[in-house]
């Protein structure tokens, strides 16, 4: 019994290691999109910056990236929505000289994507956040390219039906 006991506890604390190396991963994925994304940066990459968006995507699409950020959620949850806010709602080419942010039309619909996909943390989590996403969805929403305003459109619906719950 005593084994059983030593593994099962060994078995919970590499769990819970696993969800908190997943949860700062997210959290710097986003922090490092934001970083990718500032136009003055050195290190400023388009390439790397699709890659980031991609990636903080995946983590909240994925049921086990939900599973680890549900632990961390209230304390990551913030930084990651503000990322993808500041993606999201960066204007398209045509104002990329004026807006300070470099964001092809698939970093910015990913963005939008990984915003619908955020709203399945915990509604603690999201809530707080509800009118900035929905802020940033709708400015998407004049971007010049279609696929973009679609899933502009579908980000902001998500995010209101999420304000009238409350």
């Amino acid at each position: 019994p005593g084994s059983e006991r030593r593994a099962e506890t060994r078995v919970s604390r590499a769990n819970e290691s696993e969800s908190t190396v997943a949860a700062v991963a997210s959290l710097a994925a986003a922090e490092a999109a934001a970083t990718l994304a500032a136009k003055g940066s050195v290190f400023a990459d388009k390439d790397a910056l699709a890659a980031a968006v991609v990636l903080v995507a995946s983590f909240f699409a994925d049921p086990r990236g939900g599973k680890a950020l549900l632990t961390h959620a209230d304390a990551h949850a913030g930084a990651m929505l503000q990322a993808l806010c500041a993606l999201a709602g960066a204007a398209g080419e045509e104002t990329e000289k004026d807006s300070g942010i470099l964001a092809s039309m698939e970093v910015r619909e990913t963005a939008l994507e990984a915003l619908v996909a955020a709203t399945s943390l915990p509604f603690s989590a999201v809530y707080p956040h509800r009118r900035v996403v929905a802020a940033a969805a709708t400015a998407a929403l004049d971007d010049p390219k279609r696929r973009v305003r679609r899933a502009a459109a579908r980000c902001r619906e998500v995010w209101l039906a999420l304000d009238a719950k409350s």
